[in-house]
């Protein structure tokens, strides 16, 4: 291992002592220092380990100029379903809209059917309830009894009860009262809106009785009738 140390050692020490030499001998002939250098370069590229070593790293350049746009990359792959936003604030109003079309006409009143006959207001025991023409209450009364002996039933007016006649709803042996007035009872009938059961007051009844005509006729308030009751 000595031994090799050694002769690379003189081999080095020869070599830059023959460069030195030639060197003088060059500078004496009076050569150009281009020519040296070319002789110098001829040298070193046969003679053993004539390369330097290595130099430190130069100091770093300056920034390049800017390079051209890269082309598109590929899509990413496709995230989450986010979770559920917040409801939104109302939107403003809108406008009205358009006048719509006109319906069709109602049905005539003359041709409108009224209510039937459904009973006569019954009494507590069951039986047929009769009065004179003061009932308490008045005509809140009178529609109380009604709807307690039919639930959703009304005191018959003169044209139901005649109504009822004409289909036969109207049993024989019935004289009730109705509502309703005449032309001359300048306002005195139904009993002053009963509640009054004197003899020179009127009210109306329906009558479908043997020996007496049938229809719609005055009484006296103090005469007792059941209550005629229709839905």
């Amino acid at each position: 291992m000595l031994n090799r140390i050694y002769n690379v050692s003189v081999t080095r020490i020869l070599s830059i002592m023959s460069l030195f030499f030639l060197s003088l001998a060059l500078v004496a002939c009076g050569p150009s220092m281009d020519e040296i250098k070319a002789e110098i370069d001829s040298y070193c590229k046969v003679a053993t380990n004539c390369k330097g070593d290595k130099g430190e790293a130069g100091a770093k350049g300056d920034q390049g100029e800017k390079g051209d746009k890269g082309d598109k990359g590929d899509p990413g792959d496709k995230g989450e379903k986010g979770d559920k936003g917040e409801q939104g604030d109302p939107g403003p109003k809108g406008d009205q809209g358009d006048k719509g079309d006109k319906g069709d006409p109602g049905q005539d009143g003359k041709d409108a059917v009224p209510g039937g006959f459904v009973g006569l207001v019954k009494s507590s025991s069951g039986g047929t309830f009769t009065t004179k023409g003061k009932i308490a209450n008045g005509w809140t009364g009178v529609k109380k009894l009604c709807d307690d002996s039919y639930q959703g039933s009304h005191m018959c007016t003169v044209g139901e009860a005649l109504y009822s006649l004409q289909q036969g709803l109207i049993p024989t042996g019935t004289k009730a009262w109705v509502a309703g007035y005449l032309k001359s009872d300048n306002g005195r009938a139904n009993c002053t809106n009963w509640t009054t059961d004197e003899g020179n007051v009127q009210g109306l009844i329906v009558r479908n009785e043997a020996n007496v005509p049938v229809g719609v006729q005055r009484t006296n308030c103090v005469d007792p009738a059941a209550i005629a009751c229709c839905k």
